[in-house]
């Protein structure tokens, strides 16, 4: 990825990334480096940056309107590959505690919704994620 993004951007994959993460209602401290991690690697921006725009992120699930609008935002900005690999990324927030809860597994099929992502290339990006946490 680049940092030709805006903040925006950046800070609606943070809330979808906490809402996977905040799912099962135990939000671990390795759910929360694992969204970090991503932002960082997924928006090639400093840690520095990536702490501000998980703070902000946060604020935006506390206050903001669920899944749908973050959704949204990435559905009119990322082409389709960009789409797939955000999935990916959802599914390590997933996976990063040890196993894929059902309840961050059922959060995921909703952003995928949003995302127009097929069954088929959900199903093969969460069976490519676990096996690279096996």
């Amino acid at each position: 990825m680049t940092t030709n993004y805006s903040k925006d951007i950046q800070i609606a994959c943070g809330a979808l990334l906490l809402a996977v993460a905040e799912a099962d209602e135990i939000l671990e401290m390795n759910e929360l480096e694992a969204v970090q991690d991503i932002l960082i690697d997924f928006f090639n921006i400093m840690p520095q940056d990536a702490s501000q725009i998980l703070e902000e992120s946060r604020h935006l699930r506390k206050h903001g309107t669920g899944l749908f609008e973050p959704g949204k935002l990435l559905n009119q900005t990322f082409d389709f590959e960009e789409k797939l690999d955000f999935i990916h990324c959802i599914y390590e927030v997933g996976y990063s505690d040890g196993a894929l809860h059902h309840l961050e597994d059922f959060v995921i099929k909703q952003i995928a919704n949003v995302l127009h992502i097929e069954q088929a290339d959900l199903v093969h990006a969460r069976s490519e994620v676990r096996n690279w946490f096996k």
